[in-house]
Formats: C-alpha cells, sequence, structure tokens
C-alpha cells in the first residue's frame, strides 16, 4: 500500500487519499475510485474498501480511496460534513485523477451514503468518463434510512445550542441533519446511465428501517424502479446501460460483514470489472 498523501480543497482544506496501483504486468485502462458512506471514513466496517482494493491491485486495478473532508484523516470537523462538501470531495478527486492519472475510464464503488454522493457528482461533465457503477449496501434516499428518525433531535439541539446531533461515536453536523429532514430525491436516478451492480445484506436495517422479511430493500427499489421504467439505463441518455445486476446476501446486515459474503461480493465485483475492462 502507498502512503496516504494530500489533495487540496481550496486554500486550507484536504483530502486525504491514497492511490493502491496494480500490482499485474498488464492492468486494466480502469480506475476503480472507492466512495466511503457517512459517517464513519474510509475504514468502515473494518476496512472493507481497503480489503476490496487489495483484491482489485492483485487482478489488475489501480484504486483510489480517501476520507471526506470531516471524516477520517481529512480537514474539519464530522459536523462539518454536508452533501455539498461531500459533493465538492468527490469532484475535487475525480479531477486530480483526470489530471495526475493515465486513466481514461473509471469505475466507482461506493458504499453507504457515498451512493448518494455518487450520484450527484455524475454530471453532464463526468458521465462519460465513468465506465460503470458498484453500490454496497447504498444509501440513495436518506429520509428513508436509518438517518431519518435523528431528525427529531434537531429542534432539541438548536435550543441546547449544539451544533450537532450526536449518535454513538460521530456527531452529525445540523445543516446536514437538516439536509437529511427535507431531501428529496428528484431526479438523480436518472444519471446512473452506465452498467451497474449493488450488493445489500437482506437483513440490513440500516438502509431500510422499516425493512420486513421477504421484501426487498427499499433503497435498491428505488434503483430498480428507475431502470425499470426508463429513469435509469439506457432511456436516459446512454447506449451501454440497461444492465442492473442486484445481489441480495440472505443473511447480510450492513456492510456484509461475514467472511464468505465479502468473498463472494469481490468475486463479482471483479467479474463486473471484467466484463468492462479493455487492455491497456
Amino acid at each position: 500500500m502507498t502512503e496516504p498523501f494530500q489533495i487540496p480543497i481550496g486554500k486550507q482544506d484536504w483530502v486525504t487519499a491514497i492511490h493502491d496501483p496494480a500490482k499485474t504486468k498488464t492492468p486494466s485502462d480502469i480506475l476503480v475510485i472507492l466512495v466511503h458512506g457517512f459517517p464513519g471514513d474510509r475504514k468502515n466496517f473494518g476496512d472493507v474498501l481497503g480489503q476490496l482494493s487489495a483484491q482489485l491491485n492483485v487482478n489488475g486495478y489501480d484504486s483510489l480511496r480517501f476520507d471526506f473532508r470531516g471524516c477520517g484523516d481529512s480537514s474539519k470537523r464530522s459536523q462539518f460534513y454536508t452533501l455539498e462538501t461531500a459533493f465538492e470531495d468527490l469532484l475535487s478527486i475525480l479531477k486530480w485523477a483526470r489530471d495526475n492519472m493515465k486513466f481514461n475510464r473509471i469505475v466507482i464503488v461506493a458504499e453507504g451514503l457515498g451512493a448518494l454522493n455518487t450520484l450527484t457528482a455524475l454530471t453532464d461533465a463526468w458521465r462519460d468518463h465513468i465506465a460503470g457503477l458498484v453500490f454496497l449496501w447504498p444509501i440513495f434516499d436518506p429520509g428513508k434510512s436509518w438517518l431519518a428518525p435523528l431528525t427529531e433531535q434537531i429542534a432539541m439541539a438548536e435550543i441546547a445550542g449544539f451544533d450537532h446531533v450526536a449518535v454513538e461515536n460521530a456527531e452529525l453536523g445540523l445543516p446536514f441533519m437538516r439536509q437529511v429532514r427535507d431531501y428529496k430525491l428528484q431526479k438523480l436516478l436518472s444519471r446512473i446511465t452506465t452498467p451497474t451492480q449493488i450488493h445489500y445484506g437482506e437483513s440490513d436495517l440500516w438502509s431500510d428501517p422499516g425493512k420486513v422479511p421477504g421484501v426487498q430493500n427499499v433503497q435498491v427499489d428505488l434503483v430498480q424502479a428507475a431502470f425499470r421504467t426508463g429513469t435509469a439505463g439506457p432511456k436516459a441518455g446512454s447506449k451501454t446501460a440497461g444492465r442492473l445486476e442486484i445481489t441480495g446476501y440472505a443473511d447480510g446486515d450492513q456492510g456484509l460483514k461475514t467472511t464468505h459474503a465479502r468473498n463472494i461480493m469481490a468475486k463479482e465485483i471483479l467479474g463486473f470489472l471484467k466484463s468492462l475492462s479493455q487492455p491497456a
């Protein structure tokens, strides 16, 4: 693993990133950018993105992972994090990769709320550079996730003069919590115009607190419905989209923490990448 380095954001801030190079003689032409969720950092869920990065490297893929500002080793406290700052950070990562790494195509692998951050970054300027998307236990609509009940604490925090809502080991800033409370997914799903793969645990009550046995995760439903109706996929502007792969893990929770689940997930992601790859 290479050493962490800093990518400047403005004059005083930065995101901390790690570039892990491919370990094969004929690397792929695809760069994989790994996006963590919030709260947390690039080492979420026992460093699942680091584990996946190692698998990618030995199979011929360079990877780039990072901490959003307010997370991990990047600048700012967690209260600073909002959907806008995350959008700025991911765009900065994409620009840095374009200017400093010789890759024509990018695949984004995003876990948790990183899925929503990824959708916001799929602007017209970047969509053609993205060869594929992989979402792990995704949260596209935070208002339907475990974050929603926490918005009831906003008024109490404001009265007490706090700038955040505390949850376990994280402090969620009030600006972010107001975004969760007022969030409307709108037409972001129409930005999915490339082959897409999703992995989720069928017992995941974080991305879908109202989940009942035998019913698919509500966050996954959003994407599946978008492909079914043509909101996402080829009718949304891509001739090569229309491919949506979904794997649900019967005993899986958020993070898919078992070795068995992670081995299956890594194998399927590598197969997905291989189907997109071209010799460098």
